[in-house]
């Protein structure tokens, strides 16, 4: 029906402005190269035995040596799609002003939120669960034992996703099999859950788009194509993902995921008054801003250190907002050195874009550039502590935070948590070997500055991953057929 592709999304760091960005502040993101993959296929053979491939959608999950696959009926998932249009008093019909993916203007909460509440009824008749070794068995079991929320947030939080999409973002759902696989670690920050949606929301629009444009769906391959409407139409979905796993998310990680290379973003609050009711509602828009790539330079890499510490991101946001409620005047002064923090990080993003070149002379560009590049990182030095202290003042630091932070600082390296904290994964800015880094943290070489941090790191039990900041958002890909 149609052939086999796969969609794909990286994950991303919060580089200033996590949690006040839920309230109105800016925040900086940017992609890191490890990404969450969907490989979408016509379902195999005998999924079940007395069902052919006509009736059944297949969703797997892989974790490394644990599989988990779930398979429902496709005809309860044609009604669940009827029974939600028939909620927002829509045509079932596939005519382009129903067709919910490539509209718009179409208002989707209204559909999530029924969804939502629909999904516990919509059962899958057969999940199967498969391991490789004992010790994957163990580390399942280990799994089952997680805190309610990050064991829905690892394990059923996709499924969830996988079945909204398919049911909504195809205009007739059809037999379809997907299997997802992450390098991303779950529930650290790096926003993992928003990858994941973001390449189930890339995958449904590309075959979506695929069905519905070209004239020999069966053989053609799925285009690899994606435009700025494109990925303006995924994100909105990749956003009502993120709802159904977080609650209330600012939507900068889907935004991240979707678009990639670096963005700003900034949600915005206003009133209006409902004409009909005379009610006054609060209205969110978002503010977003895509710096152009090459405003990271090369000569800095990332270092991610993984506490292995759980965390809940929905809870932390709401204590974060409780905090608020508690103390407005306080947290006013608070969100307003966020936003100080992100502005002036952003300042320095452009001014090393904008450095003085000289590109008739390739040593003395090379000297503008590493000038720029030693302001950045020098700025970096400065805020991210600063970002860091004020993430503790609202609540959501953590001791195994402050240890690699006392790291950071010994070797006078930028360094602070990315994402919702209380544990997760930490972020420290390292120049590579070269000029930059014979000018940074007392004239160690780059490689011998990493190692450095990253021995000291695996002293308390934490892992280190490096990587690179900036790189392209969502893709679609074709598999070649061996």
């Amino acid at each position: 029906m149609f052939p086999s592709f796969i969609a794909s999304a990286p994950g991303k760091v919060i580089l200033s402005g996590e949690h006040a960005v839920v309230h109105g502040t800016q925040a900086i993101a940017t992609v890191v190269g490890m990404r969450a993959y969907a490989q979408f296929s016509v379902p195999k053979k005998h999924q079940m035995e007395g069902d052919s491939i006509e009736d059944v959608v297949v969703f797997r999950i892989d974790y490394h040596d644990v599989a988990v696959r779930r398979v429902w009926k496709l005809s309860d998932v044609v009604e669940l799609r009827s029974k939600a249009l028939e909620a927002m008093k829509l045509n079932s019909a596939s005519d382009a002003s129903v067709d919910l993916v490539q509209s718009t203007d179409m208002d989707l909460n209204p559909i999530v939120d029924f969804v939502h509440s629909a999904l516990a009824s919509v059962q899958p008749i057969r999940v199967d669960r498969s391991f490789s070794s004992a010790t994957a068995e163990m580390k399942f079991h280990e799994f089952e034992e997680l805190d309610p929320e990050m064991a829905k947030t690892l394990d059923q939080a996709p499924a969830l996703l996988f079945l909204m999409m398919c049911s909504l973002m195809l205009n007739n759902p059809i037999p379809v099999e997907v299997s997802i696989f992450s390098n991303l670690p779950m529930g650290s920050g790096l926003g993992s859950s928003a990858a994941l949606s973001a390449s189930i929301a890339s995958g449904f629009y590309a075959l979506q788009r695929h069905l519905t444009t070209s004239d020999s769906p069966a053989t053609t391959p799925v285009s690899h194509d994606l435009t700025h409407q494109d990925r303006e139409k995924i994100n909105r979905w990749a956003f009502q993902g993120e709802r159904l796993i977080h609650g209330n998310p600012s939507g900068v990680d889907n935004t991240c995921s979707v678009f990639g290379g670096v963005v700003l973003y900034r949600r915005i609050f206003s009133t209006v008054v409902d004409e009909t009711t005379g009610e006054t509602l609060q209205k969110v828009t978002n503010d977003i801003k895509f710096l152009p790539a090459g405003c990271i330079p090369k000569s800095l890499q990332l270092v991610i250190t993984d506490t292995r510490i759980p965390k809940d991101t929905k809870a932390l946001v709401a204590k974060v907002g409780r905090l608020k409620e508690a103390q407005p005047e306080v947290m006013k002064h608070l969100l307003a050195a966020f936003d100080a923090v992100s502005q002036q990080l952003s300042n320095a993003m452009k001014a090393y874009m904008d450095r003085e070149r000289d590109p008739t002379n390739q040593e003395r560009d090379n000297e503008f550039e590493n000038k720029a590049a030693y302001s950045l990182f020098t700025t970096m030095l400065q805020l991210f502590p600063i970002n860091q202290n004020l993430l503790n003042a609202v609540g959501v630091g953590h001791t195994a935070i402050d240890q690699i932070m006392t790291v950071a600082q010994k070797l006078s390296l930028p360094a602070k948590l990315t994402g919702a904290g209380g544990g997760g994964c930490t972020i420290t800015v390292i120049p590579r070997s070269g000029t930059l880094a014979a000018t940074t943290a007392g004239g160690n070489a780059g490689n011998d500055l990493a190692e450095n941090f990253e021995s000291l790191i695996q002293g308390y039990g934490y892992t280190c991953l490096k990587t690179i900041m900036g790189q392209e958002g969502a893709q679609i890909s074709s598999i070649t057929q061996s």
